[in-house]
Protein backbone atom coordinates (compact mmCIF):
# COMPACT_ATOMS: atom_id res chain seq x y z
CA UNK A 1 0.00 0.00 0.00
CA UNK A 2 1.08 3.19 -0.61
CA UNK A 3 -0.08 6.25 1.31
CA UNK A 4 0.83 10.19 0.94
CA UNK A 5 1.81 12.43 3.91
CA UNK A 6 0.96 16.49 3.66
CA UNK A 7 1.42 19.30 5.72
CA UNK A 8 -0.04 22.46 5.71
CA UNK A 9 0.00 25.84 8.04
CA UNK A 10 2.83 26.21 9.82
CA UNK A 11 5.83 25.10 11.38
CA UNK A 12 6.11 21.20 10.99
CA UNK A 13 9.36 19.10 12.98
CA UNK A 14 10.80 16.38 12.33
CA UNK A 15 7.98 13.62 11.34
CA UNK A 16 8.41 9.38 11.67
CA UNK A 17 5.42 6.83 11.39
CA UNK A 18 6.23 3.61 14.23
CA UNK A 19 3.99 0.74 13.88
CA UNK A 20 3.91 -2.26 16.59
CA UNK A 21 6.55 -4.81 14.86
CA UNK A 22 7.42 -2.94 11.88
CA UNK A 23 8.67 1.03 10.85
CA UNK A 24 8.26 3.05 7.84
CA UNK A 25 11.11 5.61 7.54
CA UNK A 26 10.00 8.81 6.70
CA UNK A 27 12.85 10.47 4.57
CA UNK A 28 14.65 13.25 5.80
CA UNK A 29 12.13 13.85 8.85
CA UNK A 30 14.36 16.63 10.35
CA UNK A 31 14.49 18.73 7.04
CA UNK A 32 18.60 18.68 7.57
CA UNK A 33 18.68 18.09 4.11
CA UNK A 34 19.73 20.61 2.15
CA UNK A 35 21.56 22.58 4.41
CA UNK A 36 20.10 26.16 5.06
CA UNK A 37 22.80 28.71 3.18
CA UNK A 38 21.81 31.15 5.88
CA UNK A 39 18.82 32.45 8.03
CA UNK A 40 16.58 30.22 5.67
CA UNK A 41 15.87 29.10 1.88
CA UNK A 42 12.44 29.02 0.23
CA UNK A 43 11.73 26.43 -1.94
CA UNK A 44 8.72 26.66 -3.96
CA UNK A 45 5.77 24.42 -5.65
CA UNK A 46 6.19 23.83 -9.50
CA UNK A 47 9.47 24.25 -9.86
CA UNK A 48 11.85 22.25 -12.52
CA UNK A 49 12.25 19.07 -10.64
CA UNK A 50 10.62 20.08 -6.94
CA UNK A 51 12.88 17.52 -5.26
CA UNK A 52 15.12 20.67 -3.76
CA UNK A 53 13.63 19.17 0.02
CA UNK A 54 15.42 15.77 -0.09
CA UNK A 55 12.45 13.34 0.07
CA UNK A 56 10.05 15.92 -0.04
CA UNK A 57 7.74 17.70 -2.48
CA UNK A 58 6.47 21.34 -2.19
CA UNK A 59 2.89 20.65 -3.51
CA UNK A 60 1.52 24.46 -3.21
CA UNK A 61 2.66 27.99 -2.20
CA UNK A 62 6.20 27.84 -0.89
CA UNK A 63 8.03 27.08 2.57
CA UNK A 64 11.34 27.47 3.76
CA UNK A 65 13.84 25.48 5.55
CA UNK A 66 15.15 27.36 8.68
CA UNK A 67 18.85 27.47 10.07
CA UNK A 68 19.74 27.25 13.75
CA UNK A 69 17.53 29.79 14.94
CA UNK A 70 15.05 27.94 16.20
CA UNK A 71 15.07 25.58 18.78
CA UNK A 72 14.47 22.32 17.00
CA UNK A 73 13.58 18.47 17.98
CA UNK A 74 16.59 16.58 15.83
CA UNK A 75 19.69 18.33 13.89
CA UNK A 76 19.76 22.19 13.76
CA UNK A 77 17.30 22.61 10.68
CA UNK A 78 13.09 23.50 10.71
CA UNK A 79 10.23 23.67 8.14
CA UNK A 80 8.05 27.03 8.49
CA UNK A 81 5.00 26.16 5.86
CA UNK A 82 4.29 30.00 5.26
CA UNK A 83 7.71 30.75 3.27
CA UNK A 84 6.56 33.81 0.88
CA UNK A 85 2.98 32.70 0.62
CA UNK A 86 1.64 29.63 2.12
CA UNK A 87 3.00 26.40 1.33
CA UNK A 88 2.17 22.51 1.97
CA UNK A 89 4.52 19.38 1.57
CA UNK A 90 4.44 15.99 1.02
CA UNK A 91 5.92 12.35 0.87
CA UNK A 92 4.85 9.74 -0.80
CA UNK A 93 6.23 6.30 1.37
CA UNK A 94 5.01 2.57 0.56
CA UNK A 95 5.84 -0.42 2.37
CA UNK A 96 2.20 0.20 4.78
CA UNK A 97 0.19 -3.18 5.38
CA UNK A 98 -3.14 -3.22 4.85
CA UNK A 99 -5.23 -3.27 8.11
CA UNK A 100 -2.42 -2.74 10.17
CA UNK A 101 -2.41 0.48 12.52
CA UNK A 102 0.20 2.78 12.48
CA UNK A 103 1.30 5.77 14.74
CA UNK A 104 2.44 9.15 13.15
CA UNK A 105 4.59 11.38 15.08
CA UNK A 106 5.56 15.00 14.97
CA UNK A 107 6.76 17.77 16.35
CA UNK A 108 4.75 21.52 15.10
CA UNK A 109 5.03 24.69 16.43
CA UNK A 110 4.19 28.54 15.05
CA UNK A 111 6.16 30.91 14.24
CA UNK A 112 5.72 33.24 17.19
CA UNK A 113 6.81 36.19 15.08
CA UNK A 114 4.48 36.23 12.19
CA UNK A 115 0.48 36.58 12.61
CA UNK A 116 -1.87 35.28 13.13
CA UNK A 117 -1.25 34.37 16.82
CA UNK A 118 -3.48 31.17 16.32
CA UNK A 119 -2.20 28.59 14.06
CA UNK A 120 -4.17 25.84 12.59
CA UNK A 121 -2.32 22.56 10.23
CA UNK A 122 -4.30 20.32 8.39
CA UNK A 123 -2.30 16.71 8.68
CA UNK A 124 -4.22 13.97 5.89
CA UNK A 125 -3.18 10.87 5.30
CA UNK A 126 -4.06 8.07 3.13
CA UNK A 127 -4.08 7.85 -0.60
CA UNK A 128 -6.75 10.00 -1.92
CA UNK A 129 -10.11 8.66 -3.18
CA UNK A 130 -12.25 9.19 -6.34
CA UNK A 131 -13.24 12.11 -4.26
CA UNK A 132 -9.73 13.82 -3.85
CA UNK A 133 -10.43 13.30 0.11
CA UNK A 134 -8.00 11.55 2.15
CA UNK A 135 -8.91 8.71 3.84
CA UNK A 136 -7.89 10.48 7.17
CA UNK A 137 -7.35 13.80 8.44
CA UNK A 138 -6.46 15.61 12.02
CA UNK A 139 -6.60 19.16 12.55
CA UNK A 140 -4.05 20.86 15.04
CA UNK A 141 -5.27 24.78 16.47
CA UNK A 142 -3.24 25.87 18.69
CA UNK A 143 -1.93 29.82 20.44
CA UNK A 144 1.88 30.96 19.60
CA UNK A 145 3.87 32.42 22.86
CA UNK A 146 7.21 33.95 22.26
Amino acid sequence: MRSTIFAAGLAALGMTIGAQAAAVTIVNGGFEDPVVTGSFDTFFANNATNDDITGWIVGAGSVDVVGPIWNTPEGSQALDLDGSSQGTIYQDISGLEVGRAYIVSFKMSGNAGAPPPIKTMKVPMGTKGATGDPVTQQDYTFITSS
